[in-house]
């Protein structure tokens, strides 16, 4: 809801602390970029599933691209 009510369409959203990856998987569902960051392997591990599966439930997924740097 705070990613749509303080962004617009296209905008991109910044996550320092992307723990389990809620605001990228929100942000794409309602159009937005987002750039996650977190340092705890184990809930990266968790975002970039969560992510990777969001792909699936979006009609313009072919835009949507997993990077993980670690």
């Amino acid at each position: 809801r705070l990613v749509r009510m303080f962004s617009f369409a296209g905008d991109t959203v910044l996550d320092p602390f992307a723990g389990t990856g809620s605001t990228a998987v929100g942000a794409s569902r309602v159009g937005r970029n987002s750039i996650s960051v977190e340092l705890e392997p184990e809930y990266l591990d968790i975002a970039e599933e969560r992510i990777k599966e969001e792909r699936g439930t979006l009609t313009n997924y072919e835009n949507l691209t997993v990077e993980v740097t670690r």
